[in-house]
């Protein structure tokens, strides 16, 4: 993915923030355009995926292929088949949330902020669930352990305690704290989806 490329994928948000802007409201298109820097940052981590892949710093892809088996049993079948079903019907709500507050805000004007915090706290944790199936499922743990994972959800409830001190200066610091949260794990989103795709082309060479 070269930086033209990285620049016109994230340009879509930018139209689309104005488009939502037009028809819907102003609060659409804050809503979009915010969702546009999860977009962006996803694309950030997939792109230093790739140049790491390429300079050959990053062998999570080798390793994660080297790990999977040639076939799952009956009952690692079913444990897959129930985690992305229940991580599946979770997204499924979080999601839809999300579109009820692009297509139907109703925070008012003096409590825009609350919509940022929403939609990064939402965003978070949809991302979280994924990123753990295809950490534990598709890549084995090649990019990090469960245990980092676990860490990771420690740490962001953690978070919420620090951020008050942000909310203590203003509610859009407050706001953009979790907005910050929200990117970085998009980033790491991205990330693992370049070294998965990586690993998706390494199988069948040896296979």
């Amino acid at each position: 993915m070269g930086a033209a490329g990285v620049f016109f994928r994230v340009s879509y948000g930018a139209t689309l923030a104005y488009t939502a802007a037009g028809l819907v409201g102003p609060a659409a298109g804050m809503a979009v355009a915010h969702l546009s820097t999860a977009w962006a940052a996803v694309l950030l981590g997939y792109a230093l995926a790739e140049y790491r892949i390429h300079t050959g710093s990053e062998l999570a892809a080798d390793e994660a292929a080297a790990r999977t088996p040639p076939s799952r049993s009956e009952g690692q079948q079913l444990t897959l088949v129930h985690c992305v079903a229940m991580s599946s019907l979770t997204t499924l709500f979080l999601a839809a949330r999300v579109v009820w507050l692009v297509f139907f805000p109703f925070y008012g004007e003096d409590s825009q902020f609350l919509l940022v915090l929403e939609l990064s706290v939402l965003i978070w944790w949809i991302l979280y669930f994924w990123a753990i199936i295809i950490n534990h499922y598709l890549l084995h743990q090649a990019v990090v352990s469960n245990e980092f994972m676990k860490r990771l959800l420690c740490y962001y409830l953690a978070s919420c305690a620090p951020s008050i001190f942000c909310g203590l200066l203003d509610f859009w610091f407050f706001a953009y704290y979790f907005g910050l949260e929200m990117m970085a794990m998009a980033a790491f989103f991205g990330y693992i989806l370049a070294v998965n795709a990586r690993r998706k082309d390494i199988m069948p060479r040896d296979q």
